[in-house]
């Protein structure tokens, strides 16, 4: 992982959480999924990283939106409902931008930008958290 992965590992370490790995509608996939479940863990969010790896996400939950204020580098946005049913999807989503959803929506996952159209993922796909 590089750096910025290195340090959402940390903070997920500290706030006791672990990672999981992603489903879609029962299919694995190579995506590990890292927790901010924790209030300062979703603050913080991706403020102060360069990027997130490809291969990495972040569920920040309880959450229905999000900014980029701060950032460098754009990101793909999925919005789930209590279900982790796939309500909205926000692509490309680039610096100093806000994301709202309906008040259905109960969590948020982040990618890298251009992930959600590489793994092919579309609104009413439910997303698994399995733990390793």
């Amino acid at each position: 992982m590089r750096l910025n992965g290195w340090l959402l590992c940390l903070e997920a370490k500290k706030m006791k959480n672990k990672n999981y790995n992603l489903n879609i509608n029962g299919i694995a996939t190579s995506i590990t999924v890292l927790p901010a479940h924790h209030w300062p863990a979703r603050l913080k969010g991706l403020l102060g990283t360069l990027s997130l790896d490809k291969n990495s996400s972040l569920w920040l939950k309880p959450c229905n939106s999000i900014h980029t204020m701060g950032m460098l580098y754009s990101i793909d946005v999925l919005f789930l409902d209590d279900k982790n049913t796939v309500k909205k999807i926000a692509e490309n989503v680039k610096p100093f931008r806000f994301r709202w959803s309906s008040k259905y929506v109960s969590s948020v996952v982040e990618f890298t930008a251009g992930t959600v159209k590489k793994i092919g993922i579309n609104p009413g796909d439910i997303l698994d958290f399995e733990s390793p």
